[in-house]
């Protein structure tokens, strides 16, 4: 089943980015509704569902950079630029 899930956040990152537009587009629609006495409740409902579909992409995304930041680590190639920068002049006192 991880491996199953990992696989899942690896190879179909485009997922999550659409899950999160769909989100922001269902804050809009929602704020639209809020417009009117008679869509309030129905806003209130969309942008549940929107901040719904935001926390899943956005747990998918961190997810994915989680496990490429791993998985370069294991096999020795980590980013450096994520690193501190060294000091390459030595200190005057």
């Amino acid at each position: 089943m991880r491996m199953d899930l990992r696989r899942f956040v690896n190879e179909y990152e485009w997922v999550h980015t659409l899950i999160g537009i769909a989100g922001n587009t269902l804050f809009v629609v929602g704020s639209f509704l809020f417009l009117s006495e008679s869509t309030k409740g129905l806003g209130v409902w969309v942008f549940v569902v929107g901040s719904t579909f935001m926390l899943v992409g956005s747990v998918g995304s961190a997810m994915k950079q989680v496990w490429d930041g791993r998985h370069r680590d294991d096999a020795g190639t980590a980013d450096v630029s994520s690193r501190a920068p060294q000091r390459t002049t030595p200190v005057r006192s």
